[in-house]
């Protein structure tokens, strides 16, 4: 076990976290903790991946990543590349996908064996309610034929002060079909305010440097972010304000696949935001619900800033 790993593990405990509670906040699968805290850096998935996961572990457990990181970097293998993804042997890939499929496979059949009991309530459940619901509009209905055969009394209509002739019925109906108007109209008006602040907004790129692009987001008072990987890809993930040591508001693995993890956050009190995206090909991000095309799509690390200025 290494210096740094028993550090982070001494800090976990002092908390009273388990290695499940670390991965339920920091989104790291269990095996890569253990390896981080029996200094196996070799089972992570690459040096840049290494360092990221090491950051985030600190961060969870109250100790501050960058001391940590001065203190035993020379633990940390030196990151030469940052890839998007790790590329295994062939064979590797073979027996770790066949591995991976049979656990899955067995653990989706535990699953349904633990579930089917519960399908099984719920299914005669629902046919019990069928049941009484059926019975209910079969009495209901009987009711209905009952008061049919009787004589129907006279429809008494109350007339205004003014004599004007109209039954209750149609005066209801009036105010009925007004307030409808008066309701379509209100969302009319709604629709077109939302579509003048959109039109008013202005999302431009100022410059772009190497891996760097700046961007300007103007006339809106909204600033709302969502970044996500594309289908079947995962990325990796760091958004704070101002700058590298600002407020955090993303860390983290964004992937689209079997299991799908994206991050959303509200940056409108934010006047310059930093993104860093470790996989930028297959990254997307949109603020406003507008996309936000990356100038550099061949490089794999970018990093994005978004200067905001309200309206």
């Amino acid at each position: 076990m290494s210096e740094l790993g028993t550090a982070l593990k001494q800090a976990r405990q002092e908390k009273g976290m388990t290695l499940e509670d670390i991965e339920s906040k920091t989104k790291i699968q269990k095996r890569y903790l253990q390896s981080i805290e029996e200094g196996e850096f070799d089972q992570l998935p690459g040096n840049f991946y290494t360092r990221a996961f090491i950051k985030n572990y600190a961060e969870t457990v109250g100790l501050d990543p960058n001391v940590l990181l001065n203190e035993y970097g020379h633990e940390i293998p030196k990151s030469s590349q940052e890839p998007s993804q790790v590329i295994l042997p062939s064979r590797t890939r073979q027996s770790a996908g066949l591995s991976f499929k049979s656990a899955k496979r067995r653990q989706t059949d535990s699953q349904f064996n633990s579930l089917l009991p519960k399908i099984i309530i719920i299914v005669v459940l629902l046919l019990i309610l069928i049941g009484i619901w059926l019975l209910a509009q079969h009495f209901k209905s009987s009711d209905k034929s009952a008061v049919t055969n009787h004589t129907s009394p006279d429809v008494v209509y109350k007339k205004d002060e003014n004599n004007s002739g109209k039954s209750a019925a149609d005066e209801k109906k009036q105010k009925d079909q007004k307030a409808k108007s008066e309701t379509k109209d209100n969302k009319k008006d709604q629709k077109s305010k939302k579509d003048k602040a959109h039109e008013k907004q202005h999302l431009s790129m100022d410059k772009s440097q190497g891996n760097t692009s700046y961007f300007t987001l103007s006339g809106t008072n909204k600033f709302n972010v969502e970044i996500s990987a594309k289908p079947k890809k995962q990325t990796w993930i760091e958004a704070r304000d101002g700058g590298q040591s600002g407020k955090k508001f993303a860390y983290g693995i964004a992937q689209n696949g079997s299991k799908e993890n994206k991050f959303k956050f509200d940056a409108s009190n934010t006047e310059k935001l930093y993104i860093k995206a470790g996989n930028a090909p297959d990254t997307e991000i949109k603020v406003n619900g507008k996309t936000l095309e990356l100038p550099n799509k061949s490089t794999t690390t970018q990093t994005i800033y978004i200067t905001f200025k309200k309206a």
